[in-house]
């Protein structure tokens, strides 16, 4: 629920509501005075449903003599004295068994399923109902006599109950009692109008406060039928109204059949509540409109998700979670296996929402604005599920104060719109890869220009000036020439550079020992003297052979040493002497680096901690063997991570973080670390290790370029495998559905003899099917037995993957080839008739659609999903003529191409990512 500054309910019903809640100030907590407003207010909707509504009208007999007096209306005549027991002893009781009570009237007949489901609410809510003694008995009097001035219609056509919290808030600042905010009016029938629910959906709110997401989308089906103009009614905002009730002028939605209705009754409105009071309050609402009440579920439904159950269950869902709340529990494993313990309630709740909806749902929900940005490693991951597993259709940002605390503005609010597994427009597809080849065209081409105008600069950075030798190749030297050196620095360059050019191979040792190879300049000119030397003249030189052989290994770059350009973190701190700070604790993933993990208060911290800044290093010296070192990039208040960890930054006016973060990624960082800390019974790669690592280090310009060089590869391939990943083939259904076994004319299961890495018959197995229809024939088991000619395939041959994980059983793809090669025991070989393309049915089995059918009837076996011979053949597929089926295979051939393309080149680029970096170190 959210509260706006815009309110368009009419004054004259929100001043009795405040009036009420004035009156009963007194009774107690404004939850305490909400619960007396929710059980008068349905007295008096139960006794105008009893008269309007027909499903209640045998009911009607059950209020003659002597029951005669338990409708509201009786309470008008009972006196100030009299009504407070009145109420308490006779009319919470009778309500509360009014079920035991009704049966008895519909002796002849059964309850409706509907009378049911509303009586049985009806006794919930007043069951253990009670008002105290605060409750004054003269206040009481007038408390009745508001209720009775609340006009009918507005009783039974608005969120009459959302009102009265809406007032509690504002008159006593209720939200830290109730702890939640309304969505105004305006933006929630925006929201449902962008969702456009029909009788045929299922509709969910997982915190559906008072329910009014549920009763307007109930408003908008009933409207899109009626098209009477009674949704979204006369409290809407003017300009909301007016273009309702011009986008239902010509619309003919169809009166659904009684089944549907039944249908839509049991299971088309859902929602879950954190709150009792509140639940109370939706299933009312649900009520009142004749929705099924017990559809209103009380708990946490972070808590409650079970993928099994609810998975892929719900076709729209419109919602306004709460953000930034505190979780109910330690972790929600059940939402999100690999981020449990996420602190960002919005997260769970979108998580939640993405894994409900079934494919081609739609979602409309409220996120805070943070969410479009947050860099936590979870936040990043949730956006690429939106962007990956559904069209995101609209981020709308709301302003500022659309939802309002009494202590503050609010926080900026946006809403989200995505389709889960929405089609991809197919000349969207390929306007998007033309502007991703034209982005990288321009930008080949300004690297090109940038280069072309860098060779013709002149550069006099004295990081130039440095030889490209290693500390062990100086050492070496230096060590050849030990005594040889006095009177050195007597000389001028231009003096080793004269004195060198005269002289022999054989005297030339003692002229060389002049020369300080640290100098970049003096190394060039050591190096192209030795240069001129031929293998055979080095061979009569021992003292030249073995100089040449220290320095031919020169690197591209100086190398020196790491520590000399670290700056070590040793700001530990006790978050426990903060016990009421707010801290953002962080961790290292060998996949994503640097993440936020959680946010604890400091009493809930015991140890000792580093507070970690932007641009700073973290490594586990346990696990830097399989990559766990980040480069942290979050910049939170009061950001911490473990005291366990080693934290570093650099001197970046020498050294680019980003730089040193690539040369992480190497695996020369990797060897040196294995050389370094093994032998133990436990990697310890410590602190001074690194210090002591050697690396290559361009000038800082040229430590600009190779980052941004490898960030651009790097983006060029990610992108391309999302793209790649995305792709699903789409096809639409057709009219006719037809048995594949109608077309099989065989069916054989592959071969189950023990494989090899080497042998005479190349055999496909599991792991060669791609779930999209691609072959993957990159790691190939063989066979050496002989085999008849019906165990190898011919082309066109169409390959099923019976058995295999639940997701990836059904996987298919049709044989290209006419080489001799077979195929395993887990897959199933089918030979088609003429009338049925095997490419097309390929396509038909990769679509989502198909997909989604594959792990519906799939059997367990042994751990892992099955679909046998007899049940494939059984499964019904869209069926359309042998010329449409060719078109529709042209057209998703054309697609495989354009993404092996881009899957091609974008191989390439992950090798010249590789290349980038082995030319830092030269190799």
């Amino acid at each position: 629920m959210a509260r706006s500054t815009v309110h368009y309910a009419d004054s004259d019903t929100n001043n009795t509501l405040k009036k009420l809640h004035n009156k009963l100030r007194p009774a107690g907590t404004p939850v305490q005075r909400v619960e007396y407003i929710i059980e008068l207010l349905l007295l008096r909707i139960f006794e105008v449903k009893l008269k309007q509504d027909q499903e209640f009208r045998q009911l009607r007999d059950l209020f003659k003599e002597p029951n005669d007096d338990l409708l509201f209306s009786s309470l008008y005549t009972v006196s100030n004295k009299q009504l407070l027991p009145t109420i308490n002893e006779k009319f919470f009781p009778f309500y509360a068994g009014i079920l035991p009570h009704a049966r008895k009237v519909y002796k002849k007949t059964n309850l409706s399923q509907k009378v049911l489901d509303q009586l049985v609410l009806i006794g919930e809510v007043f069951k253990n109902s009670n008002f105290t003694n605060n409750v004054k008995s003269g206040n009481l009097q007038e408390i009745i006599s508001l209720v009775s001035e609340i006009n009918e219609e507005r009783l039974l056509k608005t969120d009459l109950l959302g009102d009265a919290i809406e007032s509690a808030l504002s008159e006593t600042g209720g939200t830290k009692d109730l702890g939640l905010h309304r969505t105004p009016d305006h933006v929630r029938q925006f929201m449902v109008g962008v969702a456009a629910p029909s009788f045929s959906d299922s509709i969910y709110d997982p915190a559906c406060g008072t329910g009014g997401f549920l009763f307007d989308s109930w408003g908008y089906v009933t409207e899109a039928i009626r098209r009477d103009g009674l949704w979204p009614g006369p409290k809407a905002h003017p300009e909301i109204a007016a273009y309702y009730k011009n986008y239902f002028t010509g619309k003919d939605a169809p009166m659904p059949s009684a089944e549907q209705a039944i249908s839509f009754y049991r299971s088309g409105i859902s929602g879950t509540e954190y709150l009792g009071v509140i639940r109370k309050m939706a299933a009312i609402n649900l009520y009142i409109r004749g929705l099924n009440p017990s559809n209103i579920v009380q708990g946490d439904s972070l808590a409650l998700f079970n993928a099994a159950e609810h998975g892929n269950s719900k076709t729209t869902i419109l919602a306004n979670p709460p953000f930034g709340a505190e979780r109910d529990q330690e972790a929600y494993s059940n939402i999100w296996e690999e981020y449990p313990r996420e602190a960002e309630t919005t997260l769970l709740f979108v998580k939640l929402m993405l894994d409900s909806l079934a494919s081609g749902g739609i979602c409309a929900v409220v996120v805070s604005e943070g969410f479009l940005t947050w860099d936590q490693t979870s936040a990043r991951a949730l956006r690429k599920m939106l962007l990956d597993e559904s069209r995101l259709k609209a981020v709308i940002s709301l302003p500022q104060g659309v939802f309002v605390s009494k202590g503050g503005v609010g926080p900026k609010t946006s809403i989200l719109v995505f389709e889960k597994g929405g089609k991809i427009d197919q000349l969207e597809f390929d306007s998007k890869l033309a502007q991703h080849e034209e982005i990288w065209r321009s930008k080949t081409l300004n690297e090109i220009a940038k280069r072309i105008e860098k060779a013709h600069l002149y550069s006099f950075n004295l990081g130039n000036y440095r030889s490209n030798l290693s500390k062990q190749q100086i050492d070496e030297w230096n060590s050849f020439f030990t005594g040889d050196k006095n009177h050195s620095d007597l000389l001028s360059l231009d003096e080793k550079f004269d004195r060198l050019q005269v002289c022999s191979p054989d005297n030339a040792h003692d002229t060389l020992a002049y020369f300080d190879i640290q100098n970049g300049l003096e190394f060039d000119i050591v190096r192209q003297y030795l240069g001129r030397f031929s293998v055979e003249e080095l061979k009569q030189n021992n003292h030249l052979a073995e100089l040449q052989k220290i320095i031919e290994s020169s690197a591209k770059y100086p190398r020196v040493r790491l520590g000399e350009y670290l700056i070590k973190n040793t700001g530990k701190i006790k978050p426990q002497n903060f016990p009421e700070t707010r801290f953002r604790v962080l961790g290292v993933s060998n996949t994503d680096g640097i993440f936020f993990n959680e946010t604890k208060y400091g009493r809930e911290i015991k140890q000792a901690y580093f507070k970690v800044k932007p641009k700073e290093f973290c490594y586990n010296p346990y696990r830097v063997n399989v990559g766990s070192i980040g480069l942290n990039e979050f910049d939170y208040d009061n950001q911490i991570i473990s005291g366990a960890y080693n934290i570093f930054g650099t001197d970046e006016t020498e050294l680019h973080p980003e730089y040193l973060m690539a040369l992480f990624k190497s695996p020369q960082f990797l060897a040196y670390v294995n050389d370094k800390a093994h032998g133990g019974v436990r990697m310890n790669f410590k602190y001074k290790y690194l210090e002591d690592w050697e690396i290559p280090l361009p000038p800082q310009d040229k430590q600009g370029d190779i980052i941004r060089k490898i960030q651009s590869l790097s983006s060029f391939v990610a992108q391309s495998q999302m793209v790649s990943t995305a792709w699903r083939p789409q096809l639409p259904d057709s009219v006719e559905k037809k048995l594949l076994g109608d077309f099989i004319i065989d069916s054989l299961y592959g071969i189950s003899t023990k494989l090899q890495d080497e042998g005479a018959i190349p055999v496909i197995r599991m792991n060669n099917l791609d779930d999209r229809g691609f072959w993957n024939l990159d790691d190939m088991k063989y066979n050496d037995n002989d085999l008849p000619e019906s165990r190898f395939l011919q082309k066109g041959d169409f390959l099923f993957n019976r058995t295999n994980s639940i997701d990836l059983v059904g996987k298919s793809t049709v044989a290209d080839f006419d080489s001799k090669i077979s195929w395993a025991g887990y897959l199933i070989r089918l030979r088609l008739t003429p009338e049925l393309d095997p490419n097309y049915l390929k396509y038909l089995f990769a679509s989502p659609k198909y997909r989604k059918m594959f792990r519906r009837i799939a059997k367990p076996a042994g751990g892992q999903a099955n679909i046998n011979a007899d049940e494939l053949s059984a499964v019904k597929i869209d069926y359309r003529p042998l010329e449409e089926q060719e078109d529709i295979v042209a057209q998703l051939d054309n697609e495989v191409n354009t993404i092996k393309s881009l899957l091609e080149i974008s191989k390439r680029r992950a090798k010249d990512i590789k290349s980038a970096v082995n030319s830092i170190w030269n190799e």
